[in-house]
């Protein structure tokens, strides 16, 4: 596929060691003055579409990075990259993709991690950086007021907050929920969860299910319980884990005992706790030795995968 000669430099290689050192001490390079944006576009094959970030450091400096998806297939690598690279907490806006068409720098669509970027933004700065360059948004974008809520959305799930991501208003279900999510799930990168309720017969007790996916061959799910301890902290309990879905039919308190019944993969299952023996409770996967190993693997990975996307509110049970 050809190239238009003004649109070369974003798809030109190093020749030599010279212009790889050039290449990198550009690349490293963070203007001095704040309302400067610091962008990179490097793309790979002309045929492709690859993929950008709009991030904003803490001093507000923007940048717009671009790097060629046969390198980085996942926003989120980009980043990772950028955030290595120069050291700053980078909170990431929004993203997409770049393409070259017709002599024109197209921005488009929206990152699968991020979400929408503001790309009114971003064509802006390319156009500052590139003035001579004629830049096409396509799709939809972020206006001022939606930037200022992604970042303070951001900022909270920095926190471990997520109440902003859940409807709904009890205090100890959103308590509960960022609980499970802080300290109590595996995260495994293409992860779901249901919406906390409460549970029938009882006024202090809540529940929520956690599906840990990797998007492949490996998850399991998790129903947990919400609750307030003996000195008002809100503590989550995992009650039930399985290797396939879990589909709540009833739970409700009897008694001062526990009665789930539930469904997973076809099969009815019950389970039935005494409140008074819920600290006690231990539940296990029954895992393969192979499956331990990838689950062991992915707790090591818990560091890395905490900015990984979670589909809040959708699992079904």
């Amino acid at each position: 596929m050809k190239i238009e000669k003004n649109l070369e430099k974003f798809y030109k290689k190093p020749k030599n060691q010279e212009e790889l050192i050039e290449n990198m001490r550009v690349l490293k390079e963070i203007p001095e003055d704040i309302l400067e944006s610091k962008v990179i576009v490097k793309l790979g094959s002309p045929e492709k579409s690859h993929k950008f970030v709009y991030m904003q450091d803490d001093d507000g400096r923007e940048y717009v990075m671009a790097l060629p998806i046969e390198k980085k297939d996942y926003h989120r690598k980009i980043v990772k990259f950028a955030k290595k690279l120069y050291n700053r907490d980078l909170s990431v806006i929004g993203g997409g993709y770049i393409h070259t068409e017709d002599g024109k720098m197209i921005i488009d669509k929206a990152s699968g991690d991020y979400g929408l970027a503001p790309k009114n933004r971003v064509k802006g700065i390319l156009e500052q950086k590139f003035p001579n360059l004629e830049i096409e948004i396509r799709g939809k974008s972020l206006d001022g007021e939606e930037v200022k809520e992604k970042k303070k959305q951001e900022k909270e799930r920095e926190e471990g907050n997520y109440e902003h991501e859940i409807n709904v208003k009890d205090e100890l279900q959103k308590e509960f929920y960022n609980d499970v999510l802080n300290k109590k799930a595996l995260r495994l990168g293409l992860d779901y969860t249901s919406e906390p309720k409460r549970i029938k017969g009882s006024k202090d007790l809540s529940y929520m299910i956690y599906s840990s996916e990797n998007g492949t061959s490996f998850g399991f799910d998790t129903l947990y319980l919400g609750y307030r301890d003996e000195s008002g902290e809100v503590k989550s309990k995992a009650l039930v884990k399985e290797k396939g879905y879990i589909h709540i039919n009833e739970i409700k308190v009897e008694d001062n005992v526990l009665k789930i019944n539930y469904k997973c993969d076809g099969e009815d299952k019950e389970k039935i706790i005494s409140l008074k023996e819920l600290n006690s409770i231990q539940v296990d996967l029954n895992l393969s030795p192979v499956e331990e190993k990838i689950f062991n693997m992915y707790q090591e990975m818990q560091p890395i995968l905490k900015a990984a996307k979670i589909f809040h509110g959708v699992s079904s049970e």
